[in-house]
């Protein structure tokens, strides 16, 4: 991040943060990153997670960042892979009062902030959190945790070598949409750490999909983010690439 850019994201803490003087010593690490700590966010939101810096980052790339702010008219249904402690699912909630979100996340941790986040902000009715991961069909499989930052679980080895390793579910995204009758996915959002290209990849019926917002790094992998720009403009999609990891495609069909 520029010098400018790194001003003006300090200066818009306190206008997205009522307690915005812990969100300061949460940016510098100054907190237990071992117990819960609670924002306050000027549009009414509230969000639940551990004091960890990196929890506070994730929370301002959503909400100071503004990441996800992408132009689909009038969403109903949105499908949120990776959903951490649900700071992209609140977000949503807020900027489409019509729509209902089922949130994935397969780290017990996580999904027990991203359940309580729900609770605290009476969003039950609206944003339904699944307990697990996609992928190609329903089962088991390793989630290797990073002991820093609970935003970076990976279902990849080599993104977390030294991690523990826990069993998580995994869940079919073709196979949870048709239980759901979900008729179309006006929203697709996917950040899970080095396996978003698997997840577009299990899905078969794309015509039901209308809009996919992503993060995706290289990683170890340096054309894995040219791998999935191919893959969805072979499947119709235009693509619009931000300054950030985020990727934006909408349906060209």
């Amino acid at each position: 991040m520029k010098i400018i850019g790194k001003i003006k994201y300090v200066l818009l803490v306190p206008f997205v943060y009522k307690n915005f003087v812990k969100a300061f010593f949460s940016g510098l690490g100054l907190l237990n990153k071992n117990k819960e700590c609670c924002w306050s966010l000027r549009n009414g939101l509230k969000i639940c997670g551990t004091g960890s810096r990196w929890t506070w980052f994730i929370l301002n790339e959503v909400f100071i960042k503004q990441e996800y702010a992408v132009s689909v008219s009038y969403p109903r249904t949105i499908i949120d892979v990776g959903a951490n402690i649900g700071a992209a699912s609140l977000f949503f909630a807020k900027r489409f009062p019509n729509a209902t979100i089922y949130s994935f996340e397969p780290s017990k941790k996580n999904f027990n902030f991203l359940r309580k986040n729900i609770e605290l902000n009476s969003l039950q009715k609206r944003i339904i959190p699944v307990n697990a991961a996609v992928g190609k069909s329903n089962g088991k499989t390793n989630l290797y945790l990073n002991s820093d930052n609970d935003g970076c679980h990976s279902l990849l080895r080599e993104w977390n070598p030294k991690g523990k390793t826990v069993e998580v579910n995994v869940i079919s995204l073709d196979q949870f949409i048709k239980e759901k009758k979900i008729r179309e996915i006006d929203l697709l959002k996917i950040d899970c750490e080095g396996t978003e290209l698997e997840v577009l990849q299990s899905v078969k019926n794309f015509a039901k999909i209308k809009n996919i917002v992503l993060e995706a790094f290289s990683g170890t992998d340096e054309n894995y983010v040219s791998k999935i720009i191919s893959f969805l403009e072979k499947k119709g999609f235009k693509i619009e690439k931000s300054k950030t990891p985020i990727i934006f495609a909408y349906s060209n069909i």
